[in-house]
């Protein structure tokens, strides 16, 4: 961390918030929304959900259960390679995640990655998890964005996320 910040902590959640269910059946993928989360656009690999503090982005992709996830398995295993610029970039990010993990969900393995950012003078928070499910070679990418005031919501709503 830079000088200055304190380590990010993520909040305690509770699902069982009144919302609606986004399910995705052909890729066995559901995961519950606050109300006032609305779908701004849909296309058939993609979804964008969003309000005034934060959005959700829930992308399908049709193959990349294999090298793809043994790559984050890797680097998991050896987080030393979060220093290096090229792993960095296959990741996506510019710099060192303060969060990279498993994150355990049922017939899928996953990682989340968080990363905090400065936008003026707001932090903005990104939890990226890439869900592997195991019955089926595909990924999903679920991306929350929110400023620290959103952050519980959005994180509750990637808690959950269920593959069936």
């Amino acid at each position: 961390m830079g000088c200055g910040q304190e380590e990010l902590r993520l909040p305690e959640v509770k699902t069982d918030f009144s919302g609606q269910f986004y399910e995705k059946t052909d890729h066995k993928f559901k995961i519950k929304l606050y109300a006032e989360y609305k779908k701004i656009k849909e296309e058939e690999e993609a979804v964008l959900f969003a309000e005034k503090e934060g959005n959700i982005s829930i992308l399908f992709w049709k193959e990349g259960g294999g090298a793809i996830k043994q790559f984050y398995q890797t680097v998991y295993k050896e987080k030393e390679r979060l220093k290096d610029k090229k792993v960095l970039s296959a990741l996506g990010l510019t710099r060192k995640p303060e969060i990279f993990e498993p994150f355990n969900r049922e017939r899928a393995d996953s990682f989340i990655i968080l990363t905090t950012e400065r936008e003026g003078f707001e932090k903005v928070i990104k939890a990226r998890i890439e869900i592997f499910p195991k019955s089926e070679d595909s990924q999903i990418t679920v991306i929350g964005i929110a400023n620290e005031k959103g952050l519980k919501k959005v994180w509750e709503m990637i808690n959950t996320i269920t593959i069936f």
